[in-house]
C-alpha cells in the first residue's frame, strides 16, 4: 500500500507540474520539434529530381532553340545539385537574349525568364546580313525575314566585317528620327552611307530619295522633312516626289 501511495503521489505531482506548465512545455516542443520537420522537408525537397523546363517572355526565338541551349546535366538532378546561375548563363549566350533569370517553379519544374532584344533595323553590305536592336548589339541574320518591316542600314560591312563607322553613324541617325519624328521613322525604308559618309534616306513612298548629306544640323534637316511629308501625306502636295534635297539645313529642295 505504501508503495502504491507513493506512485499515486509521483503521478499527482507530475500531472500537477504539466497542467501548471503546459505552455512551456508545449513551446519547448514546438523548439525541437519545427526546425526537425523544417530540416527533413528541406532535405526531402532537394532530393527531388527535376524533370522540366517552362521558358516565359519569348517573342519570336523558337523554344526548341532556347531548350537546346540547356544541356541535360544543368537540370536534370537533384534540385539540391542544381545552380540556376549557370542555367541562366548558358541561355545568355545566345545573341537574340539580352537576359535571363532561373528560378524553381512547382513540381519537378525551372521557369526561365527571358528577356529578348528586340530589333530595330536590319543591316546589309554584300553578301552579308544581320539584326541590331536599340543599343547597337549585332544579331545573326536568322530572323532576318521576319522583321521585313524595320529599316535597313545599308553598307555597314566592308569585306563582310561589320564597319563600325558607318554602323554607328546609322543607327544614331536611326534612333534620333524614331525618339523625334513620328512621320519619317514611319516612312523610313532605308538609311544608306556613301563613300565621303555622306548620308541618302529612303522612303517606303515612291522608294523617293532623301539627300541628308552629313548629319550636321540634322534637327533643323529632319524636322524640315517631317514637315514636308506630312503635308504630302495630307494631300497638300500634288506632284510625285522622287528626289528630296536636304543637303542645305535651310533649304528643302523637291525633285
Amino acid at each position: 500500500m505504501r508503495g502504491g501511495k507513493h506512485t499515486k503521489a509521483l503521478i499527482d505531482n507530475v500531472g500537477k507540474f504539466f497542467r501548471k506548465n503546459y505552455l512551456y512545455i508545449f513551446s519547448l516542443v514546438l523548439l525541437v520539434l519545427v526546425p526537425v520537420l523544417i530540416y527533413f522537408s528541406i532535405n526531402w525537397d532537394s532530393r527531388k529530381i527535376i524533370s522540366q523546363l517552362s521558358i516565359n517572355g519569348n517573342d519570336y526565338v523558337p523554344q526548341e532553340i532556347i531548350m537546346k541551349l540547356i544541356p541535360d546535366s544543368l537540370y536534370k538532378k537533384e534540385k539540391g545539385k542544381i545552380e540556376l546561375n549557370k542555367i541562366a548563363s548558358a541561355v545568355e549566350q545566345y545573341p537574340f537574349v539580352e537576359s535571363a533569370n532561373a528560378m524553381f517553379a512547382s513540381g519537378n519544374a525551372i521557369k526561365i525568364e527571358l528577356k529578348i532584344r528586340q530589333p530595330v533595323a536590319r543591316l546589309t553590305g554584300n553578301s552579308e546580313k544581320a539584326l541590331t536592336d536599340v543599343n547597337g548589339v549585332v544579331m545573326p541574320d536568322l530572323f532576318f525575314d521576319n522583321f521585313s518591316s524595320l529599316p535597313v542600314l545599308r553598307n555597314c560591312f566592308n569585306n563582310d566585317v561589320l564597319d563600325t563607322t558607318r554602323f554607328d553613324l546609322c543607327l544614331s541617325l536611326l534612333n534620333f528620327i524614331n525618339n523625334n519624328f513620328q512621320v519619317v521613322s514611319a516612312m523610313l525604308k532605308a538609311i544608306d552611307t556613301k563613300e565621303d559618309d555622306n548620308i541618302e534616306l529612303i522612303l517606303k513612298k515612291n522608294e523617293a530619295k532623301v539627300l541628308l548629306g552629313d548629319t550636321n544640323n540634322k534637327f533643323q534637316k529632319i524636322n524640315k522633312l517631317d514637315v514636308f511629308l506630312t503635308e504630302y501625306l495630307q494631300g497638300a502636295v500634288k506632284r510625285k516626289v522622287m528626289l528630296i534635297d536636304l543637303r542645305w539645313s535651310r533649304q528643302l529642295v523637291v525633285n
